[in-house]
Order: structure tokens, then C-alpha cells, then sequence
């Protein structure tokens, strides 16, 4: 595998949190997940202040959606909509238009326009070329 490749472990995959989703205090099993990721894959998926302090990218989802109560079922229909989603479209469109369009299928999660102009920074910088990667274009 190329250096800039994520390493994933079985607990990672969509499949394992679709399988979950039905367990309680998902929205948390969902932020570990992506918690483990980021520090499974910390070389890739971080950059570093200009004092080399790094700063992970992958953040805890659910704390975007103000009612508490709806955090599990957001990362539900997150996990719902990725688990038959053929990532090989990315590749295709632009990545703008299928992240607008998976987050804004999710009904009824409060997410406001300020929280998924983040959550879409946050994403963009992960998949931009390690050499472009800039923490400032993950302020919200």
C-alpha cells in the first residue's frame, strides 16, 4: 500500500457500524470509530500547526447536532446512506455536490448550515493532496 494510504481496521468499515446501529449510544460508538481512524491513521490524516503541533481531522459528528437527543439517530442515517454508497462516484462528480446532497438527504437532524459548512471543510481537507492540506480551510 502507497505511504498515503488509510489503514483500516475491521471496525471501521461501514458494514461493522451499519451492523451496530441498533446498539445503544450509537452516536458515540460512531465518534470512537472515527476517533480510532484519525488516531490509527494520524500521519495521514492530520496537519501541523506551524509550531509542528498536529491537529486531527476527524472530530466527533454528533456534537454538531444541537438536540442531543436526535445524535444517534443522525450518525443512523449517516451510516444508512453510506452503507449502499458507491464511493467510486467521488471520483466522477464533484465531491461538493455528493456530500451536499448525502447530508442534506438526512432529515430532521438540526444540523444548521453553519455546522455542515464545517463538517464539509473538514472532509474537503481530508481529501485534498497532502502538499495542499492546510489547517486554516478546516475553520467553519
Amino acid at each position: 500500500m502507497a505511504g498515503g494510504t488509510a489503514k483500516l481496521k475491521r471496525e471501521h468499515y461501514i458494514t461493522h457500524l451499519f451492523g451496530r446501529q441498533t446498539g445503544e449510544e450509537f452516536a458515540k460508538f460512531f465518534d470512537d470509530t472515527l476517533r480510532d481512524i484519525a488516531i490509527t491513521n494520524n500521519d495521514i490524516f492530520s496537519v501541523k500547526t506551524g509550531s509542528g503541533a498536529r491537529i486531527t481531522l476527524f472530530d466527533e459528528l454528533s456534537q454538531f447536532i444541537s438536540d442531543s437527543s436526535q445524535r444517534d439517530n443522525f450518525c443512523r442515517a449517516i451510516v444508512n446512506k453510506l452503507v449502499n454508497f458507491s464511493f467510486e462516484q467521488i471520483f466522477e462528480q464533484k465531491f461538493n455536490l455528493i456530500l451536499n446532497n448525502l447530508v442534506h438527504s438526512i432529515p430532521n437532524t438540526g444540523l444548521s448550515y453553519k455546522n455542515f459548512k464545517c463538517i464539509q471543510n473538514r472532509i474537503k481537507l481530508l481529501t485534498a493532496p497532502a502538499d495542499r492540506r492546510s489547517p486554516s480551510t478546516s475553520s467553519g
